[in-house]
Formats: C-alpha cells, structure tokens, sequence
C-alpha cells in the first residue's frame, strides 16, 4: 500500500498545477474503502464538465486486490503506525462515517519500510514549487510583487538544485552570497 500511495503522490507532483493528493476514507458497511486522487488540468483556464479538469482516481481496495474495509483497515494501521500522516486540517478528522485528508509524502518511517528515502532536494524543490502556485493564484498581489516573488522561489529552486540543500539553507539564511 505505501508503495502505491508514493507512486501517486509522485504521479500528482508530475502534475504541476495541482500536486494536492487527497485520501478520502469511508468507513461505513458496503461502501468501505479508501480512495486516493488527484486533479489533473487547469482549474483556471479548463472546464470540469468537459473533462479537461478531471480527478485522478485509485480505490485501493481494487488496486491492492483486497476488501474495502480490510484497505480502511490497512490504512488507519499505516497512519497510527506513523507510516502516512494524512493532514485532516481545522475541522477535525472525523466526519462521521467517513474522513478526508491530503498526503504531501509518507513519513520517513514508511519510505524506510518500503526501503526509498526521498532525494531532500527534489522534495525542496517541490515545495517552492508550490509556493510559487500560491503566489501566481494570490489575487491580493499586484503584478511586479507576483514577479519579485515568484522571481525569488526559482532562483532559491536553482540553488537548491544546483548546489544542494545544507549549501541553499546557507543562501536563505544570508551567510553565503547567492550567485
């Protein structure tokens, strides 16, 4: 299960306007289960009904070949084991029969268990990445402010990319010059 939860959070991080992966769990009788997607497309300039913005779905029952309450089973196990942390955010995580959450990466603890730990850089890189989505959809930014801003998380991105992350914590912190 691990392995196929990193495989979409990679395949989501591949899509660069909406990395978000989001668990929903539904833990009530039949319709057990948990499923895993994320959107593909551009909420901004493509239509939902059309299918050009569209979800990305994996029932893990299915993929896993196992039953949807034996997969809500494996997933709550994987979570209170500190394999996954699902961000449940302000409201809680209870919804009644079922929960929804984002997963941005397994914890460390899961990418030891499936023996791959995450190459630091990369998943820097993604989180400016993201930073940068959130500033380009900032209404409240005029234009230069959005440039200066999205201008200072690539050139971080680069440093990161270039000389590593010890070498860009340095940069940020002001001790060595960039560039």
């Amino acid at each position: 299960m691990l392995i196929l939860i990193d495989r979409i959070i990679k395949e989501a991080a591949r899509e660069e306007l909406n990395p978000e992966v989001e668990a929903h769990i539904n833990r009530s009788g039949r319709d057990a289960g948990v499923t895993i997607f994320y959107m593909v497309g551009d909420p901004q300039t493509e239509d939902f009904f059309t299918g050009a913005y569209r979800p990305v779905g994996y029932h893990l029952a299915r993929e896993l070949g196992l039953g949807g309450g034996g997969t809500v089973g494996l997933f709550r196990w994987a979570e209170s084991e500190g394999y996954i942390r699902p961000n449940y955010g302000a409201l809680g995580r209870d919804y009644g029969d079922w929960k929804r959450g984002t997963l941005e990466h397994l914890q460390s603890k899961g990418y030891e268990l499936i023996g791959e730990l995450p190459d630091p850089q990369e998943h820097l890189a993604r989180i400016l990445d993201a930073a940068i989505q959130v500033v380009q959809r900032d209404a409240s930014l005029d234009p230069q402010e959005k440039k200066r801003r999205i201008d200072w998380f690539e050139e971080a991105k680069f440093v990161v990319r270039t000389f590593g992350v010890e070498v860009a914590k340095s940069v940020l912190r002001g001790e060595i010059p960039p560039m």
